[in-house]
């Protein structure tokens, strides 16, 4: 998350049994009737059962893989010498996920950091699952891939663990369950790795300015940031806040009830940091958006000390869970 110049501030108790039969329903029918030739209730079971049935895949393990991973490229710092070749190795393991139809889109960014003005190009990773039915329309979930560090030398070390290699985390288990289970939306979606999020939201106020040109709409941008820290082992008191924007109150109301009924955490409605990460363009240009974080204040915020040994996976894929809900009830929605 983007560190302020100033101060700028039905329910988840289902049953094996039914969970089996869910996952079964999924895999034997969603992709051969789409949702839009069923009645309403028939739609919502689909929706329930292909929700089950990705997240019943997500693993905590995969996605503390990834974050390890991101972690052991030393530094994402933007105005780094290696922050190209981050951008490419994030857009190669969405290629080896199995999706082709992945790119850079760079675009241009200036920053002056510690009184030396640095002009730089710098890279979004944007991979496409193209809608069967809309395919102009877009879902957008998005993570910021870039990190700093404030108490060393960012342009060596930054190993930006819980921001935001989880988000980042978070969006490719979420990419790769829905390549694995073969998931065809009716609305294109977009998962987009945004660069330079710390040095001012450079890669989502670029990338949100294009999509109207290149005739794109959006139906929903959800954005993933510091989603790995909680400060407590138990598993009943971890909150997420669930940051809304005041264009989507409707995609609030979803998002709590997605919360409650597939995942065991706790979703509050902090709108404090509305501001400060990749959702925020996103709703300046009129679209709507949501933006999950922990609600846990976490201690070593943009230091060296932001690595994998203070993420807790367990919650990092409840989160997870909970947008990949979202994304496959929002694809049906209001279409």
């Amino acid at each position: 998350m983007e560190e302020p110049e100033t101060v700028i501030v039905a329910d988840k108790n289902f049953t094996t049994a039914i969970l089996i039969v869910a996952i079964t329903i999924a895999l034997s029918s969603c992709v051969k009737y789409p949702p839009y030739e069923f009645s309403e209730h028939k739609i919502e079971l689909q929706r329930d059962a292909t929700t089950l049935a990705l997240n019943g895949i997500l693993s905590s393990d995969s996605i503390e893989n990834s974050i390890r991973w991101l972690q052991s490229m030393g530094t994402r710092f933007a105005l780094a010498d290696n922050h190209r070749s981050v951008a490419v190795r994030i857009r190669d393991k969405f290629i080896k996920l199995g999706y082709s139809d992945t790119r850079l889109d760079s675009f241009p960014a200036t920053k002056t950091y510690n009184s030396v003005a640095y002009s730089t190009t710098q890279y979004n990773v944007i991979a496409e699952l193209r809608g069967s039915r809309y395919p102009d329309s877009l879902i957008i979930l998005g993570a910021h891939y870039d990190a700093t560090n404030t108490t060393g030398d960012p342009f060596n070390v930054a190993p930006g663990a819980d921001d935001n290699a989880s988000g980042t985390a978070a969006m490719l288990e979420i990419a790769r369950v829905m390549k694995k289970m073969d998931y065809r939306p009716l609305s294109s979606v977009q998962f987009v790795a945004f660069g330079a999020e710390e040095i001012g939201l450079k890669g989502s106020y670029n990338y949100s300015s294009k999509l109207e040109p290149w005739g794109r709409a959006v139906k929903l941008m959800i954005n993933n940031d510091m989603i790995s820290y909680v400060s407590s082992l138990n598993p009943l008191t971890w909150e997420v806040n669930i940051i809304s924007y005041s264009n989507a109150k409707d995609i609030l109301k979803r998002s709590k009830f997605l919360c409650s009924r597939y995942t065991s955490i706790i979703n509050v409605n902090d709108t404090t940091n509305y501001n400060r990460s990749d959702s925020y363009p996103f709703f300046l240009k009129g679209y709507k958006s949501v933006f999950f974080m922990s609600n846990s204040g976490y201690p070593f915020y943009h230091t060296s000390a932001d690595t994998y040994l203070n993420c807790n996976f367990d919650f990092c894929t409840e989160v997870a869970s909970l947008s990949c809900a979202l994304l496959v009830w929002s694809d049906t929605h209001e279409l």
